[in-house]
């Protein structure tokens, strides 16, 4: 979500609440990652402060949980009455 100030400000949410926490405007080599990946989930114990070189293997490590989780629930993992039975 975009919050605009007019012609001289249009940020996002998260980088407002981080900027909030921090008490100071973000370096131009700082981003802000959602832990969780929701790009809605805003609340300031969901942001990470990153670095531009960061902040891509931060997203990939993300990405990788969530196919791990996904995979550890899937259909292979469930027992198969006609093995075990």
């Amino acid at each position: 979500m975009r919050v605009c100030y007019g012609k001289q400000r249009d940020e996002y949410v998260h980088t407002l609440v981080m900027e909030g926490m921090l008490g100071r405007p973000l370096k131009p080599w700082e981003q802000v990652e959602h832990a969780d990946g929701d790009g809605t989930n805003n609340r300031w114990t969901n942001l990470v402060l990153t670095t531009d070189e960061l902040h891509p293997a931060l997203t990939r490590e993300r990405l990788r949980r969530e196919r791990e989780i996904a995979l550890d629930s899937g259909p292979d993992n469930e027992v198969d009455s006609q093995t075990n039975g």
